[in-house]
């Protein structure tokens, strides 16, 4: 019995999760997509090209140094800033405005050529893909936070769009996009660079609203099924959360139950 004691209600928890998951992926796939929380950040990806169409100024991206690259563990974050990219080279290729991409790592750049040349091919614009759509910068953090801050100042896009994982290049790529007027969406994960983020940009995705990105832009039934999923777990255990304050300020004693 020493064995499974205290394990009980994660394994519960954990099989009430992936039959969520599931439940919501069948019914995403027959249509009934589910309704998910609204993310301000990755609508004004909309918002950004549009104002880059207007004014005529390019659109920067960038995922970011954040310590390493796809072979670390900040790798999954890379990876969700380039489902991101996707969204916006759509949105390029559909307008016809200048795209430049920037990676600290160069196993992202072939990546990003990928994303970007299905993005344009789809939108019919093949002819319009060119190099400096997808760029290597750098290699090391500052380097690469130099790098960027010069294209920047050259180009001076009307929206520079971050995602991915930062360290302390987010507030030098951020302050240079302030100081040429760029409209700015930030994303990241590292608890040091969110607050920086925060500060200069004017929409941040936080945490775990990065891996959201993808199911809510691509509108995916698994993914969607997914997130929908979590977001009732969370609810869940908020729900938990207020229960047990309750009972703690009554002086009812239920961690019997946490420790089954």
């Amino acid at each position: 019995m020493s064995l499974v004691q205290g394990r009980i209600v994660t394994f519960a928890l954990t099989i009430g999760l992936i039959i969520a998951i599931v439940v919501y992926a069948e019914r995403a796939k027959k249509g009934k997509l589910p309704n998910i929380r609204t993310l301000p950040p990755l609508e004004a990806i909309n918002e950004a090209v549009q104002r880059a169409t207007e004014t005529g100024r390019p659109v920067h991206f960038t995922t970011g140094y954040g310590g390493g690259g796809l072979d670390t563990d900040v790798g999954v974050y890379h990876l969700a800033g380039l489902a991101v990219l996707r969204r916006v080279a759509e949105l390029t290729a559909k307008y016809d405005i200048p795209l430049y991409s920037t990676f600290c790592h160069p196993e992202l750049v072939p990546l990003a050529e990928d994303i970007i040349k299905i993005a344009y091919i789809k939108e019919g614009k093949a002819r319009n893909i060119k190099p400096e759509m997808a760029q290597l910068i750098g290699g090391r953090q500052f380097p690469y936070a130099m790098g960027v801050m010069g294209l920047l100042l050259d180009k001076r896009p009307a929206a520079n769009i971050m995602v991915g994982n930062f360290w302390a290049e987010s507030l030098l790529i951020a302050e240079t996009g302030n100081i040429i007027g760029a409209l700015q969406i930030g994303g990241g994960a590292d608890i040091t660079a969110v607050p920086m983020l925060i500060a200069a940009c004017d929409y941040v995705i936080m945490f775990e609203e990065l891996f959201a990105a993808q199911a809510y832009l691509t509108k995916d039934p698994v993914l969607t099924g997914s997130l929908a999923a979590q977001d009732l777990y969370k609810i869940l255990a908020l729900i938990f959360c207020i229960i047990g304050v309750i009972f703690a300020t009554m002086g009812i004693d239920w961690s019997w139950f946490l420790s089954l």
